[in-house]
């Protein structure tokens, strides 16, 4: 019982006075004026009970010229944010302290370094400077006593200090530790106007240049689609005509866009670019496709991307017509693969099969006044698929449609 008490007071005593807690800070030092990511790793501590403050203290007093933001716990151990480092921070070593109310006061004394001023990471150029909304383009920035190769970089634009997400980062290629080269895509959606540049590492955190790049309007565009629409099940071609496009290099593909997502119901089967301005394509619109307006979407390497809204339109598949003189009739089998039999309520003078696109299949007419008929599917030799089936009779017609297996 005596060695029992005497562990807990001591661990206790431990609790009380803090002698299990510590902190570490990742990474210790840094340029004035720079903002940079930065990671606090605590031992026996308890972040996520409670919030919690950092400060940074020299010589006994703390300073507003070291600020930590976004501060966001991880676990109980670990938490991060962005360091900002006032152009005015004097040199040299701070103590870190994290308070919270289940922590009290954690110090890590002479913890953190600001290096002298001269060697502050600086961006001094982009190029190009410019790109055309859609484009996509490599473009190089130039820093000074910036960190490129030490690290995995992220290249980011801001609009009015606020981050833009219509740039997307495909490769970054370090040549030294002041010189990166970024390939990157422009939504054809991205605003016009002037933008800063910013690139961010774990030693540089994000370094600056402001009001650096400039997105133009794209002159290229899709002006033309010839035809415009189509029926649910049809194959068609239809001619693509663009302004200052260049269809004939760089992999050119179109696609459909429906309500902002591209659909795998409208596929191109082909695609021939005639010309720079011109292309056919082959399309099939699936039956399942949705009726109504579809956006083109245009992609190559030398454009960029292009968008013509409201460019195409999918029409329902109508397979039957309103029957004044109340024709009626059925088929069997449906779906069929051999012979199809069909029974009217009136004497059927001709029936004729042809295929969605509206191309005749065949055409039969009874020797005698009947009201069946049979057809020979195998005879037919046509593929698998979806026809239109009308029946004439004396007091009208009906169109039904037919699977054919």
């Amino acid at each position: 019982m005596k060695i029992k008490s005497t562990l807990t007071l001591v661990f206790l005593l431990v609790a009380i006075l803090g002698f299990s807690q510590s902190i570490s800070i990742s990474p210790n030092s840094a340029n004035k004026g720079q903002s940079l990511p930065v990671s606090i790793t605590g031992i026996g501590t308890n972040f996520s009970r409670g919030s919690n403050t950092v400060t940074f203290i020299r010589q006994g007093t703390s300073t507003s010229n070291l600020t930590i933001s976004n501060l966001t716990v991880i676990s109980n151990n670990l938490m991060g944010g962005l360091l900002n480092v006032s152009s005015s921070a004097v040199a040299g070593t701070y103590t870190v302290r994290v308070t919270n109310p289940q922590n009290a006061t954690v110090n890590l004394t002479n913890g953190f370094t600001v290096n002298n001023s001269s060697s502050t990471p600086t961006l001094i150029g982009i190029a190009p400077n410019s790109g055309m909304q859609g484009e996509t383009l490599l473009v190089s920035i130039t820093g000074l006593n910036t960190n490129f190769s030490s690290g995995s970089n992220t290249l980011k634009f801001f609009k009015q200090g606020t981050e833009s997400f219509d740039f997307y980062e495909i490769l970054n290629t370090v040549t030294n530790n002041n010189l990166l080269g970024s390939d990157i895509i422009i939504s054809p959606m991205a605003p016009i106007g002037v933008y800063s540049v910013g690139v961010e590492n774990k030693i540089d955190g994000v370094v600056m240049l402001n009001n650096s790049f400039t997105v133009v309007q794209n002159n290229k565009s899709i002006t033309t689609v010839s035809p415009n629409n189509g029926t649910q099940g049809q194959t068609l071609n239809v001619t693509i005509t663009g302004l200052n496009t260049n269809f004939t290099t760089g992999s050119p593909s179109f696609y459909f866009i429906r309500q902002g997502s591209p659909t795998n119901d409208i596929q191109t089967l082909s695609l021939t670019a005639t010309s720079a301005i011109q292309a056919n394509l082959e399309i099939n619109i699936d039956l399942a496709t949705l009726p109504g307006l579809y956006e083109i979407g245009y992609y190559n390497f030398n454009d960029g991307a292009i968008l013509k809204a409201n460019a195409f339109t999918v029409n329902e598949l109508i397979i039957g017509t309103p029957e004044v003189n109340k024709t009626t009739a059925q088929i069997h089998p449906n779906p069929a693969s051999q012979v199809v039999n069909i029974a009217s309520n009136q004497t059927i003078e001709e029936v004729t099969i042809t295929d969605i696109t509206g191309r005749l299949i065949t055409t039969k007419k009874p020797e005698n006044k009947q009201t069946t008929i049979e057809l020979n599917i195998e005879d037919l030799q046509i593929p698998k698929g979806l026809y239109i089936v009308k029946i004439n009779t004396q007091a009208g017609f009906i169109t039904k449609k037919i699977l054919i297996e």
